[in-house]
């Protein structure tokens, strides 16, 4: 009798500690050894834990998939030097390919363990309600487009929503383009038997597009665990009470020379610092990722840091550093993952400071309509303007889904 009371006790406490959708705040994401996987394709890196993997493996139809890829590449040396990005359309999912995979991923008996996971690390926190099937189609369905996305973006120039600082490093017709990714195609040519799951071709051929451009962005910083280490020890024991709002936000703002830093971005950190010199937060979250110009060698979050520790006096401990967001939607969205990832209260307002201008445009009701249309939610609920140089808001949970439509900030 006393063991059940135990069992039941326990998985009460597990269910108190979950939040919405059964995230775990406390879960701790596995790692593939590459951040960029881990951040746009998490759901594979999942695939490549040694349970998961063995199931994979003894499936038919996956392993054809594979075969199928192995074999493209083998043919590699003898086609791609005539156009390695008519090559490379080779490797994108058809719409046969992705329900046909999906099919298979839904019969194997033994990946529910896998979803748990998946479940747990809030990543597809708004398909929460989805039978661990439904949920597990959704998540390959999702990634398969994304890597599609991201081969065909990164290979033609065509297709970002924000091509003046997201596009590929060089045009698609020039002579360094096709020789670096005729290159790339001859290293996975090589490696080609080492794969050994249905979906490794075609992500280490996205993930080596992402590295030939330079574009490893949203692995920088990483871990953030150490990066803000300090903050995240005292907001485990802080006493959010004696405080009007968990953290004060600051979104970047990036030059569009070649200044590490822009006068606005340093105004902004004057006005977050007045705040957090009030006592309005115990925190300061700097987002921002190397945004402007194109291809810029400043992170916006950084160079925030930087000044606000070295020139306005702020503790370093009380900052913190978010630094990949790319879009003043993304601001938001980001630090929410952070503040619901590491103790803050779910349900305290954050106070968000910046320049007039941008107070103005979060204000704007068009701009949870960009929210909605870039990311599929807003990110936040009960907006207030305190002043015309801050907001305050409500975090929402549905900040944890990632999203690899934009693999530079997922």
């Amino acid at each position: 009798m006393k063991t059940i009371l135990a069992g039941a006790l326990l998985a009460f406490c597990t269910l108190q500690a979950l939040g919405q959708g059964g995230f775990d705040p406390r879960y701790k994401p596995v790692g593939s050894g590459s951040w960029v996987q881990d951040k746009d394709f998490y759901l594979f890196t999942l695939m490549e834990q040694p349970g998961a993997r063995a199931l994979l493996q003894r499936d038919t139809v996956l392993q054809r998939r594979l075969a199928a890829a192995q074999d493209l590449l083998s043919s590699v040396p003898a086609s791609r030097a005539k156009s390695p990005q008519e090559f490379v359309k080779g490797f994108l999912w058809t719409p046969e390919d992705i329900t046909a995979v999906g099919t298979a991923l839904s019969a194997i008996n033994g990946l529910g363990p896998m979803v748990r996971e998946m479940r747990r690390s809030g990543y597809w926190i708004r398909d929460s309600a989805l039978s661990d099937t439904g949920l597990l189609r959704d998540a390959w369905e999702a990634a398969a487009r994304a890597e599609n996305r991201l081969i065909d973006h990164y290979t033609t120039n065509k297709g970002f929503r924000y091509a003046g600082v997201d596009s590929a490093t060089f045009a698609p017709s020039s002579p360094i383009a096709k020789e670096m990714l005729g290159e790339t195609l001859m290293m996975l040519y090589r490696h080609r038997d080492s794969m050994t799951l249905f979906y490794q071709p075609a992500l280490e051929l996205a993930l080596d597009i992402l590295f030939i451009n330079n574009r490893d962005e949203p692995g920088r910083f990483e871990p953030l665990d150490s990066t803000n280490a300090d903050a995240y020890k005292q907001a485990r024991s802080m006493a959010w009470s004696h405080y009007p709002y968990t953290a004060i936000l600051l979104p970047g703002e990036g030059p569009e020379n070649d200044w590490s830093m822009s006068p606005v971005g340093k105004y902004r950190c004057q006005l977050g610092a007045e705040q957090y010199r009030l006592k309005q937060a115990p925190f300061i979250i700097v987002s921002g990722g190397f945004v402007h110009p194109f291809q810029t060698p400043y992170c916006e979050a950084a160079e925030m840091k930087a000044y606000l520790v070295n020139a306005l006096g702020i503790p370093a401990s009380a900052v913190i550093l978010e630094p990949q967001a790319r879009h003043t939607t993304t601001n938001i969205r980001n630090a929410n993952r952070i503040m619901l990832r590491h103790g803050f209260p779910e349900t305290g307002r954050v106070l968000c400071v910046s320049t007039a201008g941008q107070i103005g445009y979060i204000m704007a009701p068009f701009f949870a309509g960009r929210c909605r249309l870039e990311m599929g939610y807003v990110p936040f609920s009960g907006l207030r303007q305190v002043d015309p140089f801050s907001v305050s808001y409500l975090m929402d949970p549905a900040s944890l889904e990632m999203d690899a439509t934009d693999p530079l900030d997922p």
